[in-house]
C-alpha cells in the first residue's frame, strides 16, 4: 500500500544517503545550472555507461559477485535511459539535451555522465519503493549502489568535469523565450 511504500522510500533514503562530496558536487552542479546558466559539456567523457564498466571491473576482480554487479548496471543504465529527458533535467537544460539527441541515435547513458548519474541517485529510493522487488534483492541492490556512489567519490576528479561552459547566444535567446513557458 502507500504507507509502506512511503516508509519503504524513507528507509532506502537513509541508506541510500550520498558522501559528503558527492552532496557537494550535487548543490554546486545545481548552482552552476540555475544561477550561473551554464551547462554540462557534452557528450562526456568518461560517460555514464563507461564508468559503470570500469565499476564493474574494479569490481570484478575482487569479488566473485561479477554477474551481479552486472545485473546491477545494466538495470541502472535503463533506469537513467528513461529518467533522463522526464526527471534528470533541469528545465535550462532541455534544448541542449534535444540538441544532442538529434540525429545520433545515442542513449542517455553515451551521452552524459556523473553529473546526471549523481542526479539519479537522488530520484533512486521513490523510483525502487515502486517496484515490488523482494527484501533481499532490495538489501543487496542498495549495497551496490552504495559501492558505486563510494567509487564515485572516490575517482570524482576523474569523473566529474571541471568547467561548466556557457552556451552560445543562440541558447541564452531560446531560454529567454522559455524561462516562464
Amino acid at each position: 500500500g502507500e504507507a509502506s511504500e512511503e516508509s519503504l522510500c524513507a528507509e532506502l533514503r537513509e541508506s541510500l544517503r550520498l558522501p559528503h562530496g558527492m552532496k557537494l558536487k550535487l548543490i554546486e552542479d545545481w548552482e552552476r545550472i540555475t544561477r550561473e546558466k551554464k551547462l554540462v559539456p557534452l557528450p562526456r567523457t568518461p560517460t555514464v555507461s563507461e564508468l559503470l564498466n570500469e565499476f564493474m571491473a574494479a569490481k570484478a576482480r575482487r569479488t566473485s559477485h561479477e554477474r551481479l554487479y552486472g545485473e546491477v548496471c545494466d538495470g541502472l543504465r535503463s533506469y537513467f535511459n528513461q529518467a533522463l529527458p522526464t526527471i534528470l533535467l533541469y528545465k535550462y537544460e532541455r534544448k541542449q539535451h534535444r540538441d544532442n539527441k538529434e540525429g545520433k541515435g545515442l542513449s542517455p547513458v553515451d551521452i552524459y555522465g556523473a553529473e546526471h548519474l549523481l542526479r539519479l541517485f537522488v530520484k533512486l529510493p521513490e523510483l525502487l519503493a515502486k517496484c515490488n522487488m523482494q527484501r533481499e534483492h532490495m538489501t543487496v541492490l542498495v549495497a551496490k549502489l552504495t559501492e558505486l556512489l563510494k567509487f564515485m567519490q572516490g575517482q570524482k576528479a576523474k569523473y566529474f568535469v571541471a568547467d561548466y561552459q556557457l552556451p552560445d547566444e543562440a541558447y541564452l535567446m531560446w531560454w529567454g523565450q522559455n524561462e516562464h513557458a
